[in-house]
């Protein structure tokens, strides 16, 4: 099997009804790109990822040779998906049995959304409630005091909800530990993300040693495992903004070798959330994996990744959860055209493409 052809295909997803009128606060986020891989066996694989379009040059070392030519090498993560689904395709197997041993029958997942006022985000937070997420990550910023973000999910969040704020690392240690030492009396705190400037090595080591509650860490600069010698944090992010596929795959594996919790990040629409399931299923250290799932419209029934209490099993059979992909391009081409002249748009998420209603139980086969 060799690669004959490979499409890259931008797309913009329309935001979700509830989101209309917030298109400043949502900005980017309707923006995926889509993969298509071409063989010269008839198999066709798709992957996309929330980013503008890498130039042709980049994809075309691959034509020519086996999508296995590329099993586990540090590729764009929407090629990724691409490759891992049509070498899935051909051996029939799952794609998380060409990533590693599975070690879980089902993975927990994160609702997300923007930086927003108390009322607002508290409409979020019931709303994810209601679907059953029991985590949800949201980036702090300098237009609203977290303090008061916080009292408000307090307000409405069940028992066992918690939140994942994103401090953006750009904080001192004299300014965050304050903030955070007050955060972690709350109930509804459960991990403090990038706290501060990533380069503070010493800054992050005190910090960890005199607060209460986890932290994670987000684009290490010194490459993911110098930091766990550091001690610098108890969690750490693969995937988005981090690297290719190979570099999530390979820290993901080294941190569960390290006995070091590991997030899977990656946003974008069902197809991205089906290869960050896959894999999640392999990671043997997984604290949980944060999607964007809360912005976009839907395309049609039956085109999302169900879940159940805030986690969701891995698509089961041939390659990943690709074929929603293929249902759902047919409904999305035509509009997509019409509104988005030259481009059209299939599966994502805060644009409105992904239930995130809590349904199904399966297991990963």
């Amino acid at each position: 099997m060799k690669i004959t052809d490979i499409d890259i295909i931008p797309a913009h997803v329309p935001l979700a009804a509830r989101n209309a009128e917030h298109a400043v606060r949502f900005r980017s986020i309707d923006q995926r790109t889509f993969f298509k891989i071409q063989t010269d066996n008839g198999l066709v694989g798709w992957g996309e990822y929330r980013c503008t379009p890498p130039p042709a040059q980049s994809v075309e070392g691959l034509i020519g040779y086996s999508p296995f030519d590329f099993l586990g090498r540090d590729v764009h993560l929407g090629l990724a998906g691409a490759l891992y689904d049509v070498m899935g395709q051909y051996l029939e197997v799952p794609a998380y049995k060409l990533m590693g041993p599975k070690v879980r029958d089902r993975v927990p997942v994160a609702a997300w959304t923007r930086p927003a006022d108390p009322e607002t985000l508290s409409r979020e937070i019931r709303r994810a409630a209601d679907q059953g997420y029991r985590l949800f990550k949201m980036h702090t910023c300098q237009h609203y005091d977290v303090f008061e973000q916080n009292r408000a999910v307090e307000d409405v969040a069940p028992a066992g909800f918690k939140m994942q704020y994103d401090f953006n690392a750009n904080r001192t240690l004299a300014t965050v530990l304050p903030l955070v030492k007050q955060l972690e009396k709350s109930p509804v705190v459960g991990y403090i993300e990038d706290p501060l400037v990533l380069s503070d090595v010493e800054g992050w080591r005190r910090l960890r040693a005199q607060c209460g509650v986890p932290l994670v860490m987000h684009v290490p600069p010194l490459g993911g495992l110098q930091e766990v010698v550091q001690g610098m944090a108890d969690a750490y992010i693969v995937a988005e903004y981090c690297g290719g596929f190979g570099d999530a795959l390979v820290r993901g594996l080294a941190y569960g070798k390290a006995n070091v919790q590991v997030i899977v990040q990656l946003t974008g629409g069902t197809l991205a959330k089906a290869l960050a399931l896959h894999l999640a299923a392999v990671h043997p250290r997984l604290l949980t994996r944060s999607p964007s799932t809360i912005s976009t419209r839907r395309t049609r029934p039956g085109s999302a990744l169900r879940s159940s209490k805030a986690v969701r099993p891995c698509p089961r059979g041939r390659a990943s959860a690709w074929r929603w992909m293929k249902r759902s391009s047919r409904a999305w081409r035509n509009a997509a055209q019409r509104k988005f002249p030259g481009t059209w748009a299939s599966c994502a998420c805060q644009t409105g493409t992904c239930s995130t209603r809590p349904a199904s139980r399966r297991s990963m086969r």
